[in-house]
């Protein structure tokens, strides 16, 4: 096991604080945008540990103050405590967000398999024909100052109905429960844009949909710093993506994010052999554990672990794909035990992606 590495001091980062608009020039007029199918649900695993732990929500969360973003969710079979504690998340969000565009959500309750808490995806991307990178729609629409889709869902979010013992509070999580609130913080940040399009069949790893990378890709690289996305290291499809993918050792290094490391590029979780749903699309497990400030996009979540902001590597990463934040905030590799790890997990029908809309992005 590697060594752990905590941090056992804060550094305060100074970044540009800077809205969808004002960070990324508006959409030229030369410039076109391509729609493309939604992606599969990136799933968040349950921890059969007990943990007592909470991360404060950001400052501003607490305030009274106007918003700058708007998050609009559709709920279905949701029980009025959870339809509350999902609230809870929206509201953190919301206090970080600058969107002029209101970014929808369809939140689904319903029984998932074992061992899963909650999955999310963003419901179609967007490629921007002159940079060839392509956005999940939530933040593409920002960039378009448009809505492509106007009426329909940016962002599909499931929540298991079964077998999970749910606490909706918005307090420290009593033993033996699961923070809601800390799951739907967790599942919302997939669908802005915590994902990412990498993926191994038949042994081949691989990337993008036509070729296209999603702009969390852009940012992936392993131990020498190299991109995942370089060709003559990484063919597309291949076996050394394959290795790269699956060797514990990729990391974020978008600038914005580095300044919220203390300089250094974020590790991301890549276990060996690679988990569709999680591999790439979280952070490390073991590197930022249950209490730390950059704990909430990890691949599980533990009972009586509570926390109630997104911590800023996230948001660091989040600058990075387009600068969509009004502040940052600061504050052993737990592997998912093997009774967590399903050979394949089974997705109820109504969630999977509707044909010809929302078919996996890898193909």
């Amino acid at each position: 096991m590697r060594q752990r590495r905590r941090c056992f001091h804060v550094l305060v980062v100074v970044m540009c604080v800077l809205s969808f608009l004002a960070a990324v020039p508006q959409a030229r007029a030369t410039e076109a945008w391509e729609g493309k199918p939604g992606g599969s649900l990136t799933m968040l695993y349950a921890d059969d540990r007990e943990v007592q732990t909470y991360v404060a929500p950001p400052t501003q969360a607490t305030e009274l103050r106007a918003q700058a973003a708007t998050i609009t969710v559709a709920y279905e079979g949701f029980p009025p405590a959870a339809q509350a504690s999902f609230q809870y998340a929206v509201q953190i969000w919301q206090s970080l967000l600058v969107a002029p565009l209101p970014i929808r959500v369809q939140a689904v309750w319903t029984e998932l398999p074992t061992g899963v808490l909650g999955g999310a995806r963003p419901e179609g991307f967007y490629v921007n024909t002159i940079t060839k990178i392509s956005y999940p729609v939530a933040l593409a629409k920002q960039l378009m100052n448009r809505d492509p889709s106007p009426g329909e869902a940016d962002i599909m979010a499931a929540f298991n109905s079964s077998g999970v013992t749910w606490y909706y509070g918005t307090g420290q999580t009593p033993p033996g429960q699961f923070n809601f609130t800390t799951v739907a913080l967790h599942e919302l940040g997939h669908g802005l844009g915590f994902t990412d399009s990498f993926g191994v069949t038949s042994g081949l790893g691989g990337w993008g949909s036509g070729g296209v990378p999603l702009i969390f890709d852009r940012f992936v690289v392993d131990a020498s710093n190299t991109s995942l996305l370089t060709a003559a290291r990484y063919p597309n499809p291949s076996i050394a993506l394959t290795t790269g993918l699956q060797s514990d050792q990729l990391f974020f290094n978008g600038p914005k994010a580095r300044a919220a490391n203390a300089g250094k590029s974020a590790r991301l979780y890549a276990p060996n052999p690679f988990e569709e749903g999680s591999s790439v699309s979280h952070l490390d497990e073991e590197v930022y554990p249950p209490g730390d400030p950059n704990s909430l996009m990890t691949p599980v979540g533990a009972r009586g672990e509570t926390n109630y902001n997104p911590g800023p590597i996230t948001l660091g990463i989040f600058a990075d794909h387009a600068g969509h934040l009004r502040r940052s905030g600061l504050g052993h590799r737990r592997r998912r035990p093997a009774a967590a790890r399903p050979a394949a997990v089974r997705v109820p029908a109504a969630l999977r992606p509707p044909a010809g809309r929302c078919q996996p992005l890898l193909q």
